[in-house]
């Protein structure tokens, strides 16, 4: 086994968005910031992770996230009735 064999898989410990901030350009863009815990056999490490997204790509996904969120309440309220 080298050292670059995982013990176990990534696991993300937590997440921020951070708003707004200029990006290239001047154009708006927002930072998603990635905790993200790594195991393998010489131990334990946590990266963090900073991605650029455009504003209008952070919009497109919360647009996706909430209406996947009402999806899922209006399955919940007909299975509850």
């Amino acid at each position: 086994m080298s050292s670059f064999d995982h013990v176990g898989p990534p696991r993300l410990l937590n997440s921020e968005v951070l708003l707004p901030n200029s990006g290239e350009h001047g154009n708006p863009c927002c930072i998603l910031k990635l905790n993200v815990e790594n195991k393998s056999n010489v131990g334990e490490t946590t990266k963090e992770y900073n991605i650029g997204l455009p504003s209008t790509t952070l919009n497109i996904l919360l647009d996706s996230f909430g209406k996947i969120k009402n999806q899922l309440h209006l399955l919940t309220e007909k299975q509850n009735s």
